[in-house]
């Protein structure tokens, strides 16, 4: 029995054509409105092109009259790649018949490798060793989808250099939508059906990387309307401050103490952490800039000795890398921006978790004293005034006769009175300043606390041609005026009787004044961050002081290094008096009694003397052990809690 024949205008269509070069064949639309189909090219499930079916063929004029015929011509890529290719008719969402056709690769030896990932961007190199002349294209997948083609034609000199051809088989895709930085992604590239490498694996951020950056700019820059704007801003300042908070208490420990705290009051064992100081001064502590510095580092290390964690702020300074690093080999922590950006804002930030406050100069008590009854109302506030400012101005007025400045004393003084009245704790370093402080705020907490100086190996030069050194920092008025009074009227009357005689001056922040003061026999060097190397050579030291107040730094560094040193009653004030040894031998007053101190000291058997008697002093008043004990006497030692506590509860 015959089968009867289907007219052609009832069929479907048909693929009659599948192979590396094209795809063809014919529709029928099958529709009322006479408009050719469109049809929907797929590779290994992937779109390769919508075409329409709209060329002519003689053998189909019952259709459309003969304009009813497809032909596809696939890219270079697909004759290497092969795989599944399906027409699918759009307006059906059908396969035509005789599709799917499968059509099989040829053959490639494929090298390469994936070097970069993120975000951002894929990159690597592949090539075809059979056929290196060919371009390997590369199809891009995330999480399953297919994504884009990927060309590996771009040029790369280390392929080429290594022998690969021209070079020519780099990749760098950058995604047209950056991956989002807060979700996880599973890259994979393919060479038609076969993998290419190991699927790649991109996890939600864990930090603030350079994607993640970018990711958050592009929002913020995209705002446009003001309410948009200002949520987005007010969230911000919400994530930093959480910032700030957490970093904040890991820095004091907060948590560790809140739970120690806790757990003492249910009789529970867990030691706290150790109890926390916070340091400010007007700058970093830098022992070749100034006395206050050696004053500041050697508490600092008393407290540390005492069991206190020791932190330190800047109030006007910025701290560079090279300060935080010292800091830190010293086993102190400095509070600096972006977390801590100001003194206000580090107390706001831990002040109920600290135990002590020290405040380092006038301008610090000033400022911050009323900060830190606010914010760290249960801190012992101490104050450590280097020396009475309004005592040096007095002075000052008293030997240039300058009465405007003695206009300025009696306000200063009662600046000093009060940061004295407010504190918990105030330290000199001078008796003489802590007895005179007694009788303006008797009811004030005072303690005389020197800082520790260590004693050093340098010895004194006995050359024939004998070298003076003064020692200071310029920016203190004081030490300017007796730059001034030995060039101008004690090194005329020395050069009488020592016409060899070399002075040099040397020290930190030296103005263009000082400078204008040389003269033969008078050198100025300035700055020298060496100490030893700066008083290597030096037969002596001078302090030609005038005035001024507390205790004088280059005194005790002359002694430190083994050095006699001529000083006026200003400079000995505070560390010797008219009855100790050293004052007969070291102490002159007139410009006359000063050179002759100098004479008496280049004698090899006073200068030993000076010497011997000097380095007993600081051994007996100078020493860090001294300072421990009498800091001690507001910060207990920190008790070590490896004995058991006493669980008893109270009847």
């Amino acid at each position: 029995m015959n089968t009867p024949i289907t007219p052609i205008e009832s069929l479907l269509g048909h693929v009659d054509v599948c192979n590396r070069q094209h795809v063809a064949g014919w529709v029928n639309p099958l529709t009322d409105n006479g408009e050719p189909a469109t049809l929907c090219i797929l590779q290994n499930g992937v779109p390769l092109a919508h075409i329409v079916a709209d060329l002519f063929r003689a053998d189909l004029q019952a259709i459309r009259q003969g304009f009813c015929a497809f032909e596809y011509i696939f890219p270079e890529r697909f004759n290497y790649e092969g795989g599944v290719i399906e027409v699918i008719n759009v307006s059906t969402q059908t396969p035509l018949p005789g599709s799917p056709i499968s059509v099989d690769p040829i053959a490639a030896e494929l090298h390469g490798t994936i070097d970069i990932v993120d975000k951002k961007h894929i990159a690597g190199w592949i090539y075809d060793k059979l056929s290196p002349d060919r371009v390997v294209w590369l199809t891009l997948w995330i999480n399953g989808e297919f994504i884009d083609h990927i060309a590996a034609n771009q040029f790369r000199r280390d392929l080429r250099d290594i022998g690969l051809g021209s070079g020519r088989y780099g990749f760098d895709y950058i995604f047209k939508d950056p991956l989002l930085p807060n979700a996880s992604y599973t890259l994979q590239l393919k060479h038609g059906t076969e993998t290419f490498g190991q699927p790649l694996h991109l996890s939600t951020s864990q930090e603030l990387d350079l994607d993640t950056q970018d990711h958050l700019s592009a929002i913020l820059q995209n705002l446009r309307n003001h309410q948009a704007q200002t949520d987005a801003l007010l969230f911000l300042n919400q994530e930093i401050s959480k910032l700030k908070r957490q970093v904040s208490h890991s820095t004091v420990q907060h948590f560790e103490r809140t739970v120690s705290t806790r757990l003492g009051r249910r009789y529970e064992d867990f030691p706290p952490p150790p109890p926390c100081v916070l340091f400010i001064d007007d700058r970093a502590p830098n022992l070749n800039f100034d006395a206050g510095s050696h004053a500041l580092l050697s508490h600092m290390q008393a407290a540390q000795s005492l069991g206190y964690k020791c932190l330190f702020i800047s109030s006007r300074k910025t701290i560079s890398h090279d300060e935080i690093t010292s800091l830190e080999k010293q086993g102190f922590e400095a509070l600096t921006a972006p977390f801590f950006n100001t003194p206000e804002e580090a107390l706001k930030l831990i002040g109920t978790d600290l135990t002590a406050i020290y405040l380092h100069r006038l301008n610090n008590a000033e400022s911050y004293s009323s900060l830190i009854r606010a914010f760290a109302p249960t801190a012992t506030l101490i104050w450590s005034i280097a020396d009475l400012s309004s005592l040096r101005l007095r002075r000052q007025a008293e030997v240039e006769t300058r009465p405007e400045i003695l206009q300025t004393v009696p306000t200063l003084e009662v600046r000093e009175n009060m940061c004295s009245w407010v504190a918990d704790i105030t330290i000199t370093h001078s008796p003489i300043e802590t007895e005179r402080l007694k009788t303006l705020v008797p009811v004030a907490n005072i303690h005389t606390i020197p800082w520790g100086v260590p004693i050093l190996n340098a010895r004194a030069s006995l050359k024939k041609q004998p070298v003076l050194v003064f020692l200071a920092h310029f920016a203190h008025s004081p030490n300017i005026d007796g730059a001034k009074w030995f060039a101008f009227k004690i090194l005329p009357l020395l050069r009488e009787k020592l016409p060899n005689v070399i002075c040099r001056f040397i020290g930190s922040a030296m103005p263009h004044e000082i400078h204008t003061l040389k003269q033969p026999g008078l050198e100025i060097l300035g700055h020298i961050p060496n100490l030893s190397e700066a008083l290597k050579g030096a037969a002596m030291c001078i302090a030609p002081l005038r005035y001024g107040s507390g205790i004088k730094g280059k005194v005790l560094e002359s002694w430190s290094y083994g050095l006699p040193i001529a000083m006026t009653p200003t400079a000995a004030e505070g560390i010797i008096n008219s009855t100790h040894p050293l004052w007969d031998l070291s102490v002159g007053e007139t410009e006359e009694q000063f050179v002759n101190k100098i004479l008496a000291l280049l004698v090899p058997k006073n200068a030993k003397l000076c010497i011997k008697e000097g380095q007993k002093l600081l051994k007996q008043s100078f020493s860090q052990e001294i300072v421990q004990e009498k800091i001690s006497h507001f910060l207990p030692p920190v008790e070590n809690d490896t004995l058991p506590r006493d669980n008893t509860r109270p009847s």
